[in-house]
């Protein structure tokens, strides 16, 4: 859960380069080790995060993308594959 709050903040457009967030002034730190992130993109208890106002498993497949191009991750050490939450239940139900 905290590698997936990490580049959550890490990839959220209010991170300053001072490593805090430009909403409330917190650091980012206190975001990652389970403080409330001020535009609710954080995982929640089933890891799914809120992102575009969709709910994904994880971090959101384009955010996977657009960090996999810096090679700094191991995408099979981050819980979740990415997918929308109810495309991917409906693709489950369909394969059955």
């Amino acid at each position: 859960m905290v590698r997936t709050r990490t580049i959550i903040c890490a990839s959220c457009k209010h991170a300053d380069t001072h490593a805090a967030c430009t909403i409330d002034g917190h650091p980012i730190g206190g975001h990652v080790q389970g403080g409330k992130c001020p535009k609710g993109k954080q995982a929640d208890a089933n890891g799914h995060v809120r992102w575009l106002g969709v709910k994904w498993l994880g971090i959101p497949a384009p955010v996977r993308w657009w960090h996999n191009r810096t090679e700094e991750l191991r995408w099979d050490e981050v819980p979740g594959c990415g997918c929308v939450v109810w495309l991917k239940r409906l693709w489950m139900m369909i394969r059955r």
